[in-house]
């Protein structure tokens, strides 16, 4: 009897890695948004995660701009950057794929500013949300940013194509 249990528990435990990746995300955001049934956390998580779909990926002189749109419910797009560094062809290679392919993808943001976009196999780590200059107050963004409606505004470096592919708010 005490094997069953322990039987079903690691079959319940490991069946939804078992899943295809799209339900494999929707289970997962499911698993975070339900309460604890047994108490063993204390307190919320403070993790968020939601299934999105990357649009358009934009390109600067110092700064990946990433278009996210969540799929469940659908939101407005959201903008985050990705600071140019060593693994910035590669993340950009992943996020032009992944926008390609339509994917569903994870997003997990924390309490800190960095959010981490998880794929089928890859992540692309260090997201930060972009706020434009009219955001409420105290979320704006330090002064001396010249930045604009969208990420690449004002960036001098930042090519006519690029921004070109970025939408214009009327």
């Amino acid at each position: 009897m005490i094997l069953d249990g322990l039987a079903a528990l690691v079959a319940l435990t490991a069946a939804p890695f078992l899943l295809p990746w799209r339900q494999h995300v929707r289970w997962l955001v499911a698993a975070v948004a339900l309460p604890d049934p047994v108490g063993l956390t204390f307190g919320a998580v403070p993790v968020t995660m939601g299934e999105v779909r990357v649009g358009q990926v934009a390109r600067a002189v110092d700064l990946i701009a990433v278009e996210v749109s969540e799929t469940c419910p659908p939101h407005p797009p959201r903008w985050y950057t990705l600071v140019d560094g060593a693994e910035a062809n590669i993340a950009q290679a992943r996020l032009d794929r992944w926008s390609a392919a339509g994917a569903s993808l994870l997003l997990v943001t924390g309490t800190g500013e960095q959010a981490t976009l998880h794929g089928p196999s890859h992540a692309v780590l260090g997201l930060r949300p972009w706020l434009p200059l009219d955001a409420p107050d105290g979320a704006g963004p330090r002064t001396g940013d010249a930045r604009g409606d969208h990420p690449l505004d004002g960036d001098p470096g930042a090519t006519a194509a690029a921004t070109d592919r970025l939408p214009v708010r009327a």
